[in-house]
């Protein structure tokens, strides 16, 4: 930079109100002839004629020195990053930029340097601050057994971690190198199927995919991938970040449970049929003996306590039939007892009405209500429509409020007077009285017409 002749007190009013700390250095002693102002517990005296090395930290003084003897030789301009104790906090550092600029004379010979330093503080600040958060991020995708890779648009690899790393120099023998085409190490036959996937990620989707890696003569491996789009400042998907994590041990422990779990489910099937099937010889041995009994009284006990074994039966089958195991549909359990009865009793003429809405008992709920309901049923059978009586039997089901509901209507032969008294201890109503309980349930008994017995109990 060539000198040009301005006066003194401009040259000062300017150096002196901008924000930069300027100096005039001597080329020969690197001696200081001007500043524009000081900082920290510096005083004009102890800068002015002095050399400015004294006043360069030890760790920049080599670095600054080579700086200035080459601006001074080539006659060029340099900079470099300079720090000093801060005035506000001296056991911080204050950073300046600091821009070495020769002054030239007329005559083209060198006369002056002239020393620009900026406050950078800030701007450092804000790069360590980048830097601390970039070696952390490293840190942590570097110290995760998961590959982690993000590519962009033309598949070209913008960040991978060492575990990817590592990864390829055992399988492809290579160093991998941002920049590089992610499907040089995809199998080609899966690049179609990898592009699909990329579509639908730079659509915006975020997709989880499973993939089976087979062995010859080894079980296989599995790998969980997560595909996420990459952002940048306009909310532009410019990428794609993978996570893929090997799952093989999930995979075949989930699949130990899963044998575990049929096996269980074989074992109970097998335990409710079975207990089906021994009520049923029961059943069957009992109706024997009803057969063969010329005592009107005994046999028809012996009809009700078949009926009773034959509703529990129905429970067992319909476990086994559902594969559910924990529970049964109240209104498949019904029509198939509502069914058994009306062979027992030869009552084809009665009709027969199943509506409201379905729910689930679980198994030990499921038993009790069982003989209940084969109670209620075998009163309205066998006392409602004697000796060949049409009518309609109406069975309506329900919930409400964390409890469910039973509806039973017919038209046939009223209630007796004493229906639903204590002192009634008939077998029928004992036996009635034990399962309401068992359900913690409540039964009322309306007269109608059409007559009318309604049951509620909570569902657990």
């Amino acid at each position: 930079m060539y000198m040009t002749a301005m006066d003194p007190r401009i040259s000062r009013n300017i150096f002196e109100h901008v924000p930069q700390i300027i100096l005039l250095i001597k080329p020969d002693d690197l001696s200081v002839t001007y500043i524009n102002r000081v900082t920290g517990h510096y005083k004009f005296e102890d800068v002015l004629n002095k050399t400015i090395l004294n006043h360069i930290m030890p760790e920049f003084k080599d670095s600054y020195l080579a700086l200035i003897k080459k601006v001074i030789q080539l006659k060029q301009c340099g900079e470099m990053d300079l720090s000093i104790p801060s005035s506000a906090n001296p056991s911080k550092l204050a950073w300046f930029k600091n821009h070495l600029i020769p002054l030239l004379g007329t005559d083209g010979e060198l006369e002056l340097v002239l020393s620009v330093s900026e406050n950078i503080t800030e701007q450092k600040d804000a790069e360590r601050e980048v830097v601390i958060k970039q070696r952390n991020l490293e840190a942590i995708i570097n110290n995760t057994d998961d590959i982690i890779i993000s590519i962009d648009r033309n598949r070209k690899l913008i960040e991978f971690n060492e575990v990817f790393r590592k990864l390829l120099r055992l399988t492809h023998k290579v160093e991998v190198v941002k920049g590089e085409d992610v499907f040089l190490y995809i199998d080609p036959s899966k690049h179609e199927r990898y592009k699909a996937i990329y579509e639908r990620i730079f659509a915006g989707e975020k997709i989880i995919d499973i993939e089976e890696f087979s062995r010859k003569d080894l079980p296989s491996f599995y790998f969980e991938a997560s595909f996420n789009p990459l952002y940048n400042h306009l909310n532009e998907i410019y990428g794609i970040t993978i996570y893929t994590r090997n799952i093989t041990e999930r995979m075949l422990h989930d699949r130990k449970l899963k044998m575990a779990l049929d096996e269980k489910e074989v074992m109970l099937s097998e335990i409710h049929h079975r207990i089906k099937n021994n009520l049923a010889v029961i059943s069957s041995m009992l109706q024997i003996q009803a057969h063969c009994n010329k005592s009107p009284e005994i046999s028809s006990i012996l009809d009700n306590t078949t009926l009773r074994i034959k509703s529990a039966a129905i429970v067992h089958e319909l476990l086994y039939e559902q594969k559910q195991f924990n529970s049964i549909s109240v209104k498949t359990f019904l029509s198939a007892l509502l069914e058994e009865i009306r062979k027992t009793f030869s009552s084809e003429s009665l009709k027969i009405v199943l509506s409201g809405t379905d729910f689930n008992l679980s198994l030990d709920r499921a038993v009790p209500f069982a003989l209940l309901m084969n109670e209620l049923y075998t009163n309205a059978f066998k006392h409602s429509f004697p000796n060949g009586v049409t009518g309609t039997i109406e069975t309506t089901t329900g919930t409400s409020d964390k409890r469910c509901w039973i509806s039973l209507r017919d038209d046939g032969i009223p209630f007796p007077a004493d229906i639903g008294k204590e002192t009634l201890e008939t077998v029928g109503m004992i036996l009635l009285n034990t399962f309401i309980k068992q359900l913690d349930g409540k039964i009322e008994y309306r007269p109608g017409p059409p007559k009318e017995i309604y049951l509620s109990f909570p569902f657990e």
